[in-house]
């Protein structure tokens, strides 16, 4: 795969829900729309949402014009950085008791409750060994709810298992790469619990991970990479209130279709329950990745 294939999957709208036609979960992951800003701006700048061993400090003092950067469609070709939200579904944030201002959330589709990264690299001295570095903040308010496990399980199954083809609703089906990687501090014990329940395995680097990527994590810290073989194999022990043992396909039903939201239609709604501990990440480093961590 060559750099401009990288940058054809990065630029191309993304957008899927957790779970199945027949049992949904609770989460829609989508592109950030350009008038969405302020929203994104409140996951990334909120002081207690980067609280965490690993996290930046000072996120709340970058100014509007660098965290804009990171939506914009440059940065998606050059980078090949991808930009999510996290999307709880419409009326799930009072029957789960989310106390949040719920106006300073609300966006088509939903209540943001979190931001995911990917920046999707391959191997210098391999092209066709590519994959994809995560990152993931849920908002403070909004943990203790499982939000961040279900979100990995998702875009696990889009990194991994999907199909980089594009679906009627315009959006891709998947990335359909070779390797995920995930980083946290050593500290960070909370997160890798999260990981632990993913039944994903670690692998401790002094170094960088493998595809050389130089903005990590600046404290001492542990890679997760994921493979689809690895991934297949644990996604048969992983399970949530609205999954089947053993499923293994991405949803096909309620994936929002980015050209609605941005006329101001609404997207899909479902219900679904969990509990459990939330996850948050959040270092947004110069070179437009996140570094990893989480606590309960």
């Amino acid at each position: 795969m060559n750099p401009k294939s990288l940058a054809q999957l990065a630029i191309h709208p993304h957008g899927f829900s957790t779970g199945t036609k027949d049992r949904p979960g609770r989460l829609i992951l989508r592109d950030v729309l350009d008038h969405e800003f302020p929203q994104f701006k409140r996951i990334l700048t909120t002081p207690e949402n980067n609280s965490f061993p690993g996290a930046e400090s000072g996120m709340a003092t970058f100014p509007d014009m660098f965290l804009r950067i990171h939506l914009s469609k440059e940065r998606r070709e050059i980078k090949h950085e991808v930009t999510l939200f996290i999307i709880l579904k419409p009326l799930l944030e009072e029957s789960l008791k989310i106390p949040f201002e719920k106006v300073h959330h609300i966006v088509n589709g939903g209540h943001v409750i979190g931001v995911m990264t990917l920046v999707i690299d391959q191997n210098p001295h391999n092209p066709s060994d590519c994959g994809a570095f995560i990152g993931i903040i849920i908002h403070h308010e909004a943990r203790r709810h499982s939000f961040s496990k279900e979100a990995f399980i998702a875009i696990l199954d889009y990194i991994l298992l999907g199909h980089p083809t594009t679906l009627r609703n315009g959006n891709l089906g998947g990335l359909g790469l070779r390797k995920a990687f995930i980083e946290t501090a050593v500290a960070n014990s909370a997160f890798r619990g999260l990981m632990e329940s993913l039944h994903l395995k670690r692998f401790e680097r002094e170094g960088t991970p493998d595809h050389g990527q130089r903005d990590r994590v600046h404290v001492p810290s542990i890679t997760y990479t994921v493979t689809k073989p690895d991934w297949l194999e644990a996604r048969k022990l992983v399970i949530m209130d609205w999954m089947p043992e053993g499923q293994q396909a991405l949803s096909r039903d309620g994936s929002p279709n980015l050209w609605e939201l941005e006329q101001g239609h609404g997207a899909d709604s479902g219900h679904a329950s969990g509990s459990g501990h939330g996850a948050g990440i959040g270092r947004l480093s110069g070179h437009g990745r996140f570094g990893y961590g989480a606590y309960k």
